[in-house]
């Protein structure tokens, strides 16, 4: 099994994994919202897909 980290960042803070809690009524814990961003790097270039 892996080993998790003693310490989490959580709103902000870094707490012991112990004390780290979420909310049942978080979104993004309810229904999976998530941001993230993705930069891609070819030959040296950024790459941008337009949207269709």
């Amino acid at each position: 099994m892996a080993a998790y980290p003693e310490k989490v960042y959580l709103n902000g803070q870094i707490l012991p994994a112990s004390e780290a809690k979420i909310s049942v009524f978080d979104r993004g814990f309810i229904f999976g919202d998530g941001v993230y961003e993705v930069m891609v790097q070819i030959n040296g270039r950024f790459f941008m897909r337009m949207p269709i």
